[in-house]
């Protein structure tokens, strides 16, 4: 059984990222705010958490909720964006 209702959480720490899987799923690019939800559709939600640990773990902490999600995604590619170091 999974809990919540199946909905999962997708974590993506940089807007670059939070744009790629909105346009994995037909969406365009939304400005996503830090630690706000985004409806991607019936099975997932998405959250930009912001660079590092701690802002991963403040957003995560903010807005998942145990009635509603399954479980969390985390979506970053670890700094391998251009010029990102």
């Amino acid at each position: 059984m999974i809990p919540g209702n199946g909905i999962w959480l997708l974590a993506a720490a940089d807007e670059r990222e939070a744009d790629a899987v909105l346009a994995a799923f037909g969406h365009a690019p939304s400005g996503t705010s830090l630690w706000s939800i985004v409806q991607v559709n019936d099975r997932f939600d998405l959250v930009r958490t912001g660079v590092g640990k701690a802002n991963a773990a403040g957003a995560i902490g903010r807005v998942l909720d145990p009635d509603r999600h399954a479980g969390v995604i985390s979506v970053g590619i670890g700094g391998a964006l251009p010029d990102g170091g």
